[in-house]
């Protein structure tokens, strides 16, 4: 993608967002905040601290 190209769809983008109504922007500002966490990313996190819990069990365990 060229430069020319680029700068244009970027205030392409930006035009289309100053068209929309006050109350539109509002209703997309607060959709972005509430979160969507998936349950694979919420499991994602625990598991490895649970395996680190476990492996440092298993080495007091060890000696």
């Amino acid at each position: 993608m060229s430069t020319k190209d680029y700068i244009e769809f970027v205030t392409m983008q930006i035009v289309t967002y100053l068209d929309l109504p006050a109350e539109e922007k509002k209703q997309r500002r607060q959709k972005k905040r509430i979160p969507n966490t998936a349950y694979i990313h919420h499991w994602f996190g625990i598991l490895p601290f649970s395996f680190r819990i476990m492996l440092h069990k298993y080495k007091k365990q060890a000696r």
